[in-house]
């Protein structure tokens, strides 16, 4: 179980929320804003132990009761994570684009309204509050405003200005801030990670530690440095980047799917439950693909800042055609038509 002394790197909003612990007065709303993988998520659920700990004392969870037990085990009845994938627990074949209002009725709205299972409250984080849709937003209202009983309600996004206003005014914005990258590589090393993943993984990711984390165990960190080095020798590489793109969201698609399996495990999901939760491959494939998109245009601005004048107009033009297929792949254009258009433009970029 993590604590408030665990997170680094976002001493601000550590003090401010210790503070608040400690006062007679918690808000009932909180936002969470900034990059991802920089420790919104785990601050909410060391937030969430010290609220529903048993015997917490000076803003901290005493760590031995029955809640921070199960908190530990990731199985406390009265803590609520709510992300966009739990529609498909009703409806096995949607999207799961945004966070739909069914979801926040059912799994947010719904459950906060009945009494706590252990009597000290509940708890809701909300990940990626910003893909909430109107509707969604709109229905949350009332809740954010005027809570049922002993209840905690925390927004994780890192693109706030998304949700209404009406949303950011009910709720006490925390602001996280990147971490140095030295920083990551440095915590990424004490972590037994190998120290050229450890650097890669903290300049790919731009100083998040969770995204670091999570890229080396899927395989990003990998692929990207591929990636890279394909970019490097464009346009040479151009004839074999669209089979790479291929193979690389083929290999995602599969990482993420064991991920969405390992998670059902941790928390005793039935296996024979007819809605068996299945990530959806296209949208998986895109997230994916803008992973590595979000990578070239990186490596595409480093070169920029080092090109000579003759070389400048090519890479503007490699960055703004990365830009255009991101804008793509959000629209839902082919996937392949959108790749292999991508690698033409960054290989006629050169004339």
């Amino acid at each position: 179980m993590k604590s408030l002394d665990d997170i680094f790197g976002q001493d601000a909003a550590i003090r401010w929320l210790g503070a608040m612990m400690k006062s007679p007065r918690v808000h009932h709303a909180l936002l969470f804003a900034g990059p991802p993988g920089v420790g919104k998520a785990t601050t909410a659920a060391a937030l969430a132990a010290i609220f529903l700990c048993e015997k917490s004392e000076g803003g901290v969870a005493c760590g031995a009761c029955e809640s921070c037990n199960a908190m530990h085990k990731e199985s406390h009845p009265d803590y609520h994570v709510i992300y966009r994938q739990l529609i498909r627990l009703e409806k096995s074949e949607a999207a799961a684009r945004d966070l739909a209002v069914d979801t926040i009725r059912r799994h947010l709205i719904e459950p906060a309204g009945l009494k706590s299972s252990r009597g000290r409250g509940k708890v809701f984080v909300v990940e990626e509050a910003d893909t909430m849709n109107l509707n969604s937003q709109n229905a949350l209202l009332k809740t954010l405003e005027e809570p049922p009983g002993r209840t905690l309600i925390i927004l994780l996004t890192d693109s706030p200005d998304y949700l209404l206003p009406t949303i950011r005014s009910r709720s006490q914005l925390v602001q996280f801030g990147y971490l140095p990258i030295d920083r990551v590589r440095s915590e990424l090393i004490k972590r037994g990670i190998d120290a050229k993943d450890a650097a890669d993984a903290a300049e790919m990711s731009e100083g998040s530690i969770g995204l670091a984390l999570r890229w080396l165990e899927d395989g990003v960190v990998a692929a990207g440095r591929e990636l890279l080095a394909s970019l490097d020798e464009l346009p040479g590489s151009a004839m074999t980047l669209s089979g790479w793109f291929k193979q690389f969201a083929e290999a995602y698609v599969k990482t993420q799917q064991a991920r969405e399996d390992a998670k059902k495990k941790r928390t005793n999901a039935d296996e024979g439950d007819e809605h068996e939760e299945k990530i959806s491959k296209d949208v998986t494939i895109r997230e994916g693909l803008h992973i590595m998109l979000r990578l070239a245009a990186g490596r595409f601005r480093q070169q920029l800042a080092s090109a000579g004048y003759e070389s400048e107009p090519a890479r503007c033009e490699q960055i703004e055609a990365t830009f255009e297929a991101a804008r793509y792949l959000d629209r839902n254009v082919n996937v392949a038509l959108v790749m292999e258009n991508l690698v033409m433009r960054w290989s006629r970029a050169f004339g």
